[in-house]
């Protein structure tokens, strides 16, 4: 799990530093150097711009987990994702206002791509089936919240003012909060392969038994919604 946390945090990381880059001008160092006619430093207002969308996309899909989660613990995880998201989000809009620094999309190919990417993913949640819909948000969550993480990282290094600052380390721990929560959810979610290649309802590995040296997992599949009992 920790290689696997490795590598997405790196991909973030990428992405946070591309969505920056493709926000500078065009031109010699001068003229890169001279402000953004939008308001505002260029690279901070990329890394900004990103974190106020990827508040965005929280919000939205966090909304979509309330109403059609089916697991009481994630849908108190969308709740807490939806009101944390959206009051960071809001004081996030008033420090940028207050500081010049335009949060409003541009059409840059890496935001455009991030933009596409949670769009592609809310209609994915708009045509899960109820037994699918859990695992279809939590898992996404990891990688969202990983790249929060990422671009708090990067906004950390265009010399934020001090309210700036105190803002991203509150989001910081926050997102922290929200991964380490989001890890829990996906690792109490045990699905299994079944006819067809779709999951079963549920799956659950019991202890693994000992036949000649060699371990071999026991698992039990329950039934799916409205499956008859053998027999019956």
């Amino acid at each position: 799990m920790r290689k696997v946390g490795s590598k997405v945090s790196w991909l973030i990381t990428v992405a946070a530093l591309a969505t920056v880059s493709c926000d500078r001008p065009a031109g010699s160092e001068k003229e890169q150097g001279a402000p953004s006619p939008r308001g505002g430093d260029s690279s901070k207002a990329a890394v900004l711009r990103a974190l106020h969308e990827a508040n965005q996309a929280n919000v939205r899909v966090g909304q979509m987990a309330q109403e059609h989660a089916q697991a009481a613990e994630l849908k108190k995880y969308a709740s807490t994702l939806v009101h944390d998201d959206t009051d960071i989000d809001n004081r996030l809009l008033s420090l940028a206002k207050a500081e010049n620094v335009d949060l409003a999309p541009v059409p840059e190919p890496i935001a455009m791509a991030l933009s596409r990417a949670a769009d592609k993913l809310e209609r994915s949640l708009s045509g899960a089936s109820a037994r699918d819909f859990d695992a279809a948000f939590i898992g996404p969550q990891l990688f969202a919240q990983e790249y929060t993480s990422g671009l708090i990282e990067q906004a950390g290094k265009t010399q934020p003012s001090k309210d700036l600052s105190a803002l991203l380390s509150e989001l910081d721990k926050q997102t922290s909060e929200h991964l380490t929560e989001a890890k829990r959810l996906a690792a109490s979610l045990s699905y299994q392969s079944g006819v067809g290649g779709g999951p079963v309802e549920r799956a659950e590995a019991d202890v693994a038994k000992k036949d000649g040296g060699t371990e071999k997992a026991v698992s039990h599949v329950l039934p799916a919604h409205g499956a008859k009992d053998a027999g019956k």
